[in-house]
């Protein structure tokens, strides 16, 4: 940016999401959470507690798990929000190809990240090229009224840059849903919602995976402070908190 000195603290962390979430569950396992793979099919709340009904990822069979209170951490297309009779939020779309680059492209990236602004590449956000170990994730954002055109603005974008991608290899293309406005209530009778299920995305970035972990933890640590009571005007400091 111009006007702005780089200096040595400078730094943007970057990460691969197929490692960074199971090292993540697993070190959660490690401090004694029970990880239960199943997909959630309903939750009925009642004064004495919250039912979950899952589908067991193994055997595909149906089951209930009886618990106190319910975190819904589930993204964008949140069935815990569903469950609790909330509607959808308005959407963004991110969509982004991995590329394999020939060495001596691939060494330009090798400490840059890079943000692409237009119309023709992204009219509601921004577009990027983002380093990753061995690659790079070459992506742009899209408004709830130009979903139908992400594909497109991603390939204007790639024909952009295309000196710095010669020779570059698509091994993957991952689309994302960003909810971008935050629900005007994310804590309930014994539930509260976290991360992207409760729209916490920031709206001049798309960032969404430190507000999901700062939301966890303050959720969390209002369940500690509940003292065993679950009941909205609880578990409602945390809504009032955030």
């Amino acid at each position: 940016v111009a006007g702005i000195e780089k200096t040595n603290s400078d730094y943007i962390a970057m990460a691969c999401r197929e490692e960074l979430d199971p090292w993540m569950r697993q070190r959660a396992v490690r401090t004694g959470a029970e990880l239960i793979e199943a997909s959630l099919i309903g939750l009925e709340v009642d004064a004495d507690g919250v039912t979950a009904v899952i589908r067991r990822k193994a055997t595909r069979q149906k089951e209930k798990i009886r618990a106190s209170v319910v975190i819904g951490a589930d993204g964008a297309y949140s069935t815990t929000a569903k469950a609790l009779g909330l509607d959808r939020l308005p959407r963004c779309i991110a969509i982004q190809h991995r590329m394999y680059l020939p060495p001596d492209k691939m060494e330009k990236w090798q400490d840059t990240a890079a943000l692409y602004l237009g119309q023709t590449v992204s009219p509601d956000l921004y577009a990027w090229v983002f380093p990753k170990i061995d690659h790079i994730a070459v992506g742009c954002g899209a408004g709830p009224g130009n979903t139908s055109e992400a594909r497109h603005l991603l390939a204007n974008l790639k024909e952009r840059i295309a000196i710095d991608l010669d020779g570059g290899e698509v091994f993957m293309e991952e689309a994302h849903a960003l909810p971008m406005h935050p629900r005007k209530n994310i804590a309930f009778d014994r539930a509260m919602l976290i991360g992207d299920a409760a729209g916490l995305v920031v709206g001049t970035s798309g960032d969404g995976i430190y507000w999901a972990m700062k939301s966890g933890h303050v959720a969390a640590q209002t369940i500690i402070e509940a003292q065993g009571d679950f009941s909205y005007s609880k578990l409602r400091a945390y809504e009032k908190h955030w």
